[in-house]
């Protein structure tokens, strides 16, 4: 059953204080607050748990994945295959450009979305 409607993804260094994380966490409380589930690590995992297989769970589980996207995002090989995920489930993906970055990558083919 799923508990969340929402997988927000964002670049994230070994502490997690990231700008990005700061604006990924301002967005949680914000469609929280608007009682849309949200899952966004590492809040969601728990102790013991693979991250890997959280994570591709939850994409899975999400209707919508929200990008949070900035100069760390278009360089992290981990949002990179989230977002890789997210577009092989066919999931609904919305950009939230953070910083004024040109995509490269698999981010070229989100480029509609950054408007």
């Amino acid at each position: 059953m799923m508990d969340h409607q929402v997988f927000i993804s964002y670049a994230n260094d070994k502490g997690g204080h990231t700008n990005d994380y700061q604006v990924a966490e301002k967005i949680h409380m914000a469609l929280q607050a608007k009682n849309i589930r949200c899952w966004l690590a590492p809040k969601r995992i728990q102790p013991g748990d693979t991250w890997f297989n959280e994570i591709i769970d939850a994409i899975e589980q999400s209707k919508v994945v929200v990008l949070v996207f900035s100069f760390n995002g278009n360089q992290s090989n981990w949002v990179k295959r989230e977002i890789n995920h997210a577009l092989d489930k066919n999931k609904a993906i919305i950009v939230f450009s953070i910083e004024n970055v040109l995509p490269q990558g698999i981010f070229k083919l989100l480029k509609s979305n950054f408007q």
